[in-house]
Order: C-alpha cells, then structure tokens, then sequence
C-alpha cells in the first residue's frame, strides 16, 4: 500500500508543481517576500531601541509570507480532487489497481511535500535577504548583550518549524472540501468563503479563548514569538502549553479532515 501511495503522491505532486497556479503562487511568495523586507527597510531604525537584527527581519518576513503561503496551499488542497472530477480526469486515476484511499492519501501526501518545499523554498530566500542587510549577531542596547545570538538560532529555528504543521493543515483542510464539493467551482467557492472567515477570525478575534483550539491561530504565531524575542526588549516567550496547543491542534485538525475526506471520496460517485 505505501509503494502504491508513494507513486501516486509523486505522480500528484509533477502533476501540481507543472500547473500556472503552482507557479503563480511561488512567484506571489517571492514577491510577497521582497516586497515585506523592503517595507521594514524603509521603517525608522530610530523607533527601535535594540538596532534590528538579521534574526529579527528572517522572523518578521516569514512571519508576514507565511499567510502567503497558507493561502497558496489552501488552494492547491481546494483543486486537488475538485479539478480533476470536473475534468472526468480522475477516471485515469482509478482504472489503475489501487484503491481511493490510496488515491487520497498519494494527494495528501503530495501536498504535504509542496507546502514543505514552498516554505523552505520562502525561508531561503528570507534568510538570504536578512543577510544581506544585517547580520547574524546578539541583540544588544547601549553595550549590553541582551539575547545571545546561539539562543536567537533555537528561536528562530523552533518558530520555523512549529510553522510547518500549521501550513500542511491549511492544505489539508482545501483537500476536504474539494471531496465534500467535487465541483470546481462549488470547492473554489467553498474555499474563498472558508479562508476569508478563518482568517478574519485570527485578526478580530483571536484573543478569544476557543481561538487557540484552531490550527489557523498558529499559522504565524510561532514566528511572530520568535520574532519578538529577537526584538531583546520584547516580552514574548516560549510556552510550553501553546507549543502543544500549536502541534496537537495542526496534528488532529489534519487527521480528522483527512478521516472526513477519505469518507467523503470513498462514497463519491465518480462514474463517467
């Protein structure tokens, strides 16, 4: 069966990555990227009190690319199923000697691995251009050292990857209701509504109590923690309880959508 799940997820995934919209999302993370380290370039080094380091702009541009990258994997997940029912492509899927659950799983995987490759492709790139600006140093004020510089890369490397699971469970999340909808349109639909109330609750109302058992609280709220402790003077900090809020939301959110999916298309009528 994993042999079976791994060739599908490799035909999924060069599938994907040949489609205008794969390639329109990278190139929307890129710019959005740039466009993000130049607008704290022009910000006023006067209004911080520590001088900003490269640890601090690495953090602070993903942090702002990472809804980038939620949307484009949402929408990769929305058309994985979706496109090719309305096309009557799936058809050439499932005349092969494997099961929908196979078929399923090779897409959930697929996208699992392109959302890992965006965003390490993105965290490249910011950490080139911080690089280019500034440098990897201690965070200091007025001579004193007020975070190490081996302390901001375990902050900068633990808000990365608490990042990734969040993400996937956004790709994960289209890929459900592109087997609940099936239809193009209806899934797009279905998304574009779905992203929209997801992320205005993170801007108006995540400071509600049940807002921290949604996997879309955590899509920059890791990095946003590593960015302010690169800041020096910030209070942020690492919690443990909202480190596992963060995975066991992302983990179990994906394993029920994924259960939800799987019955979804299980019972799908796909006939041509």
């Amino acid at each position: 069966m994993m042999a079976r799940i791994l060739r599908l997820a490799r035909s999924e995934w060069s599938r994907l990555v040949t489609q205008r919209l794969f390639l329109g999302i990278a190139g929307t993370a890129i710019a959005g990227a740039v466009a993000i380290f130049f607008f704290l370039q022009l910000e006023s080094v006067e209004s911080y009190d520590v001088p900003r380091t490269a640890f601090a702009c690495f953090s602070e541009v993903l942090r702002a690319s990472s809804w980038i990258l939620a949307l484009g994997a949402f929408l990769l997940g929305c058309l994985s199923i979706s496109q090719e029912t309305s096309g009557r492509t799936i058809q050439n899927t499932l005349i092969l000697p494997v099961s929908r659950t196979d078929v399923l799983l090779g897409k959930a995987l697929a996208l699992a691995v392109i959302t890992t490759m965006l965003f390490v492709a993105t965290s490249l790139l910011a950490l080139a251009l911080a690089a280019q600006a500034y440098d990897f140093t201690d965070a200091s004020a007025d001579g004193y050292v007020l975070v190490e510089r081996s302390a901001m890369v375990r902050h900068a490397f633990l808000g990365w990857a608490l990042t990734l699971a969040p993400l996937v469970g956004w790709a994960i999340l289209g890929l459900t209701l592109s087997t609940v909808f099936r239809s193009l349109a209806a899934s797009l639909a279905a998304g574009g509504f779905t992203f929209a109330l997801l992320a205005a609750s993170q801007f108006f109302a995540s400071d509600a109590p049940v807002h921290g058992l949604l996997f879309v609280h955590y899509t920059d709220r890791f990095l946003e923690v590593a960015a302010g402790l690169a800041g020096g003077l910030s209070d942020a900090f690492w919690e443990r309880r909202e480190i596992l809020l963060g995975l066991g939301t992302s983990f179990v959110s994906s394993f029920v959508l994924l259960i939800v999916s799987l019955i979804a298309f299980r019972r799908a009528e796909l006939a041509s």
